[in-house]
């Protein structure tokens, strides 16, 4: 009884109804012929890909649009921070000539940063963000989480002045 046990044990699955092995060649071989497509599921699944693109497309133009639009913004903001940036610059002159000469390269590098933004396709700015990521990815974590903590200060910093708004009203 118990060399039956370990014949059970080591032995492989047991015969299907056609009385192949499952892992044997021949049973593997008629699997796969069952598995292909016939013709009319082939020209099935094309429409449905073809329908589905279809449906698809309309939003994906949509929203590439509002990502170009909130892109735009965004990079007149920038335009706007670099313009603040590079104000600041005379006042630290007379104090500080070698930190207003960096906030000087800061609002240019800044006020680049937004030109290059304006220009460039949301498309292609997915593309570059996907590559950085992949060839540096410490460093777009980094990116990430200290950009969630900005955000998170920026939303609670605007937070209890818009209930301070509704509470007086």
């Amino acid at each position: 009884m118990a060399s039956d046990y370990g014949q059970n044990a080591s032995s492989s699955t047991p015969p299907n109804s056609d009385g192949l092995d499952a892992s044997s060649p021949a049973r593997r071989a008629s699997f796969g012929a069952q598995a292909s497509e016939s013709p009319d599921n082939q020209a099935q699944d094309s429409t449905l890909a073809s329908s589905v693109r279809e449906a698809v497309a309309p939003m994906k133009e949509t929203l590439t649009d509002l990502a170009n639009q909130q892109k735009s913004q965004g990079a007149d903001r920038l335009g706007t921070i670099a313009g603040v940036i590079r104000d600041a610059a005379p006042r630290l002159e007379q104090e500080m000539p070698e930190l207003a000469s960096y906030v000087r390269s800061a609002g240019s590098w800044v006020e680049k940063s937004a030109g290059d933004l304006k220009d460039q396709k949301f498309e292609d700015m997915l593309t570059s963000a996907s590559q950085f990521a992949r060839k540096q990815p410490v460093a777009a974590f980094g990116i990430a989480v200290v950009s969630g903590f900005a955000l998170a200060r920026f939303l609670k910093s605007d937070t209890p002045q818009s209930n301070a708004s509704t509470n007086s009203n």
